[in-house]
């Protein structure tokens, strides 16, 4: 099974199952679930509780705790490239805005 994995704070665990679900644990007790379109071939950690995620079909996005603030599909589908990266660009480009 492939996964992957985000430590967040308050040592919380974050990981990406093959059957599209984004499960988040506390200690070793799942609190929050959240399920998605396709794989998550990346996490990675923003400020204030957030997190840019990253899909096998090229969608990138940002979640709030459980909540998605937003997601979008990009062209390319790079998995070598940060999540980050990614929701960067569309900000510098004037098309979303992460608070």
């Amino acid at each position: 099974m492939q996964m992957e994995a985000l430590f967040c704070q308050m040592f919380q665990l974050i990981v990406g199952s093959d059957d599209f679900d984004l499960r988040v644990y506390k200690d070793d007790v799942m609190i929050g679930e959240v399920t998605e379109t396709e794989v998550a071939t990346s996490l990675s950690p923003l400020r204030a509780n957030k997190m840019a995620y990253a899909l096998a079909n090229g969608t990138v996005g940002v979640y709030h705790k459980l909540h998605r603030m937003w997601r979008v599909k990009v062209r390319a589908k790079n998995n070598n490239i940060s999540p980050k990266v990614l929701v960067l660009e569309h900000i510098w480009r004037g098309e979303t805005r992460i608070t």
